[in-house]
């Protein structure tokens, strides 16, 4: 019988990102990748009685699910596919929908580009200040972790856009300044 603390605790490391922390509970206790936990990701979005795997596929981290998908077929073969077919609804059902939306901060991103000229032309500072610190930082704060470890990479900017499938990638949640 599975410890249930280290379910959450396995869960917990998948939903802030670490994905080193959490294969090496899976490498000392496989069994793990079929543990339903509970857990609060960076943004406070909570998840009851989910897995792993089925947290990563709603945060569309797929660096995450191909290292617990290595355990899943280990342990049950027939798991990925029964995880996958109950992922939606489990997350849809409690509030969080299919998988992460990146519209709120895509939506962030567009309003400031419409506006800019704008605030510019009139020399608004003090909305452009918000929509930039409050809009787009506000929808940044809501993203799943492999979007902010994304934004942290120690080794990349955005222009170019660059390779996300490049491996390995860095799980980090430094800035310049501060975590």
């Amino acid at each position: 019988m599975l410890d249930q603390n280290q379910v959450d605790q396995f869960v917990q490391h998948v939903a802030y990102g670490e994905q080193d922390e959490a294969e090496a509970m899976l490498q000392g206790e496989p069994k793990l990748v079929l543990g339903k936990g509970d857990c609060k990701d960076h943004a406070g979005r909570e998840f009851k009685g989910i897995t792993g795997f089925q947290y990563a596929l709603w945060a569309v981290d797929w660096h995450m699910w191909e290292m617990i998908r290595v355990y899943l077929d280990k342990e049950d073969p027939e798991s990925a596919a029964i995880q996958c077919q109950a992922q939606e609804s489990l997350t849809s059902d409690q509030g969080h929908g299919a998988h992460f939306s990146f519209e709120p901060l895509m939506a962030a991103y567009q309003t400031y580009l419409d506006r800019f000229d704008a605030l510019c032309q009139a020399r608004n500072w003090e909305e452009l200040d918000r929509l930039w610190i409050h809009g787009i930082g506000g929808a940044q704060r809501a993203v799943v972790a492999h979007v902010a470890q994304e934004y942290c990479h120690p080794a990349r900017g955005f222009d170019p856009v660059p390779d996300f499938q490049a491996k390995p990638f860095p799980r980090q949640l430094k800035g310049d300044e501060e975590p």
